[in-house]
């Protein structure tokens, strides 16, 4: 099985500056397509920690996949490092100039000679396309050991990733011809964990040597399948013949594949509905439209939406009635309702969501704690309602409120 290790390089990481997120994103991929997860290490900006990372994870790993450390200010040592560690020369990589200067252009400024040094890189190395940026990747050969050195900024990780990165692993996997285990994840929502595992009865022999996880949390069961053959077709095999057996037993409680997030299903099946949202928001204060507008493409189905946090303006934008909010009070069935159904009308699309609720830390009564929160979706023919209750922080409260609108969504458009 080809081992993979995960090098961050920034003292912003060690300082708890930024999170790592790179990392996360990085070993839930490279796994997925059938490696496995040597090491993970975190360093700062320093030429010692780098070599003595390197001369560690060279033994033990096919591929070492680095990022941080390729901007243009004097704190970014990577390439500089990895090319005296190759014993090799910088080269300036023409069309990557070219490309830095029509970057610059376009901003109505001049490519600088500390910028212009981003197109240099080392000789014995490839250059990897970066969209985003104005640092590329590169990746080095070395005996057969992938060495990837990739910018630091997610966006830009990914993209290049994305975009040529893990073919590279793949085409490397393909030929090595090597035992693989492939992982899939099953996000499953509206059964408890324990019924789950009835439902699908799975035998004593029936995994063999892969393996099936139960993994619980707010968002419902997640099943990871991890798939192991002798070669990569030997375990995407196996994973089709486990498939094919858990599917059939729970298709009406799965929720999505591979953790797609929420907000992606719900863009693809309005796409392909060709049908229209608008959102009315009370304690949630627009997180459920931002998340659904970081979505590209989102205009597409996405009208618009109200956030209405007094009765006030329930009453001025979202015609609520005012005796109706007096008599059922604004975290109600009835109130939340009526905001899912005049949002709809108010923008004249085909669904409706509203949410309101009580997010705390305070606000919250004897009959509607602190978590309280109803949820109603609206179409022309159909209004639906859910009581939903949550502990834990303001900010809990209204990212767990966002992510089972969203799971019920999901579940109105089916």
């Amino acid at each position: 099985m080809l081992k993979v290790s995960i090098l961050s390089i920034g003292d912003e990481i060690l300082i708890g500056q930024i999170l790592n997120s790179n990392s996360k994103w990085l070993a839930e991929k490279i796994t997925q397509i059938g490696c496995s997860i040597a090491k993970i290490n975190t360093i700062g900006d320093s030429s010692n920690e780098i070599i003595s990372e390197l001369n560690i994870l060279l033994p033990i790993s096919d591929i070492i996949v680095i990022t941080g450390g390729l901007g243009p200010t004097h704190d970014d040592i990577t390439k500089d490092v990895l090319c005296n560690y190759f014993n090799d020369k910088l080269i300036e990589n023409n069309t990557w100039t070219k490309k830095l200067i029509d970057q610059f252009n376009q901003r109505g400024m001049d490519l600088s000679e500390r910028n212009k040094t981003q197109a240099f890189i080392p000789s014995r190395s490839t250059l990897l396309w970066n969209d985003f940026g104005t640092a590329p990747g590169m990746l080095f050969n070395e005996n057969g050991k992938l060495i990837f050195s990739l910018p630091g900024v997610p966006q830009e990780m990914v993209n290049i990733m994305e975009n040529v990165g893990f073919q590279k692993i793949i085409d490397l996997l393909n030929s090595s011809n090597t035992e693989s285990i492939i992982y899939k994840n099953i996000q499953t929502n509206n059964i408890p964990e324990s019924s789950l595992a009835d439902l699908i009865d799975i035998k004593e022999d029936f995994l063999g040597n892969s393996s099936l996880a139960f993994l619980p949390s707010y968002r419902g069961v997640k099943l990871r399948i991890g798939a192991y053959g002798e070669s990569k077709s030997q375990a995407e095999k196996e994973l089709s013949r486990i498939e094919n057996y858990l599917i059939p037993r729970i298709d009406n409680y799965i929720i999505s594949f591979d953790e797609r997030p929420f907000a992606q299903i719900i863009s693809e099946k309005l796409i392909i509905k060709n049908k229209t949202l608008a959102i009315a928001e009370s304690c949630t204060a627009g997180l459920l439209s931002a998340t659904l507008t970081d979505i590209p493409g989102s205009s597409k189905y996405f009208k618009g939406s109200i956030v209405a946090y007094s009765n006030d303006i329930k009453n001025k934008l979202l015609n609520i009635n005012n005796e109706q909010l007096e008599k059922y009070g604004a975290v109600s069935k009835e109130i939340a309702e009526e905001m899912s159904n005049n949002i709809r009308k108010i923008f004249n699309s085909d669904y409706g969501i509203s949410i309101t609720g009580i997010a705390g830390p305070s606000g919250g009564t004897k009959e509607k704690p602190v978590g309280t929160v109803w949820i109603s979706i609206s179409s022309a023919d159909i209004t639906f309602s859910k009581l939903l209750n949550f502990r834990g922080s303001r900010d809990m409260i209204r990212e767990r409120t966002v992510q089972s609108t969203m799971v019920e969504f999901i579940k109105f458009l089916k």
